[in-house]
């Protein structure tokens, strides 16, 4: 009986917070920037939220369905984590960002504005996606790279380095976009192309570049897990 009872406090005494009747979280606990009695955002279960680490829902931020947050990922704001996507590392999801499907965040990527990453669509390494762009299908934005405005990523595209995709330019099918390059305004980057320094403006001929270098190899989201 002793026994029984150690387990039910050790595993109480684990727990950083409880679900309020509100749906709204409140720390058992102070860890990180959160304080014993701090009241965040709204999660549906214990299982949207880990106990460990040092994440947190705050404000007006929801969690929902099956998606997880966890190791030191926040998310803010309005911000919608739902679906079967997954917020982990340092992560951040902010103001009205959306985050669905079996979207995955990580490794201290940021997601704010009204972005929405969604599909299986990944966004790590400290890249950012803002504004009311929107990344999907199995895109990946990673290495700093940075998705703003009104931009559309899909397919199996790859946005890496410090490249930048901004107004309402796009890049699908099984691109590549790094190093120092900038799409914007009503650029269009796709089929196998790969574009590694310069400027696209305009609608970019498929597989096409924009010099005679060889990238290298291919780059696909694989690559990038």
């Amino acid at each position: 009986m002793q026994h029984i009872r150690a387990t039910l406090l050790k595993e109480s005494s684990d727990k950083k917070y409880e679900i309020l009747p509100s749906g709204r979280i409140k720390a058992l606990r102070s860890f990180g920037n959160v304080k014993e009695g701090d009241v965040g955002g709204f999660v549906e279960s214990e299982s949207n939220l880990s106990h460990k680490g040092n994440c947190w829902v705050y404000e007006n931020a929801r969690v929902s369905q099956n998606a997880q947050v966890y190791d030191d990922a926040q998310v803010y704001g309005d911000a919608q984590v739902t679906g079967l996507a997954r917020v982990y590392g340092e992560a951040e999801v902010r103001q009205g960002a959306y985050v669905d499907g079996a979207a995955q965040v990580y490794g201290e990527a940021w997601v704010i504005g009204s972005a929405s990453v969604r599909d299986n669509a990944k966004v790590s390494r400290g890249a950012i996606v803002d504004g009311e762009a929107t990344i999907g299908s199995e895109a990946t934005i990673t290495d700093f790279a940075m998705v703003h405005g009104n931009a559309e990523v899909f397919g199996r595209a790859v946005i890496h380095g410090h490249a930048q995709v901004y107004g309402n330019a796009q890049v699908y099918g099984h691109s590549a976009v790094s190093g120092t390059s900038k799409i914007f305004g009503k650029g269009k980057v796709y089929g196998e192309s790969r574009v590694f320094s310069g400027e696209v403006d305009f609608d970019w001929v498929e597989e096409e570049r924009l010099n005679n270098e060889a990238i290298g190899a291919d780059l696909y989201p694989e690559d990038y897990e």
